[in-house]
């Protein structure tokens, strides 16, 4: 999906006009994985509920396992989350990380300008996009879910249009 790439792109380009001293790279991956991890805990969750299987989580593992403190950093939730995280984290690090991989999307992105409000604009309303996603499949709203569907499919559909069908070589 160029949605990512998009993101990555033109949110690194945008820390690195604010803070050029910054890990502006460090800063777009982390957004860009964030918001995978969202998605992929708010399937699991609805799977999880909408099967019953919270029920054997109840069972073999308590919430309150290890509740002599203020936080049960032990619960299934936050285990599942941190597994989730980590395992995005180092697919999309492992990817966008490559050296030909962001040559490949400078050539693809940067014939156009950070001046250009969309561009500033797109990206963040992606990362709020994927969080509101990921909250209506657990909630089950899934008109939501599908008008969610259809705006990312309208955004890949205008970065093909507005830079091109096929990457360059």
């Amino acid at each position: 999906m160029r949605i990512f790439t998009y993101c990555f792109y033109f949110i690194s380009q945008s820390l690195d006009k604010r803070n050029p001293n910054g890990d502006s790279f460090g800063a777009a991956i982390s957004s860009i994985y964030w918001s995978i991890s969202y998605v992929i805990f708010g399937v699991i969750l609805f799977l999880i509920f909408d099967n019953d299987i919270q029920e054997v989580f109840e069972q073999h593992w308590p919430y309150d396992y290890g509740r002599l403190h203020s936080k049960n950093l032990i619960a299934p939730g936050v285990v599942i989350m941190a597994f989730i995280v980590f395992m995005t984290r180092f697919i999309v690090r492992r990817l966008f990380l490559r050296e030909d991989f962001q040559k490949k999307i400078e050539s693809y992105y940067g014939k156009q300008s950070l001046d250009l409000k969309e561009h500033i604009i797109v990206p963040q309303l992606d990362l709020a996009l994927f969080m509101i996603f990921s909250s209506l499949i657990i909630f089950k709203i899934w008109l939501g879910v599908l008008i969610c569907i259809l705006i990312f499919c309208i955004q890949e559909l205008w970065i093909r249009y507005r830079f091109g069908w096929e990457w360059r070589r």
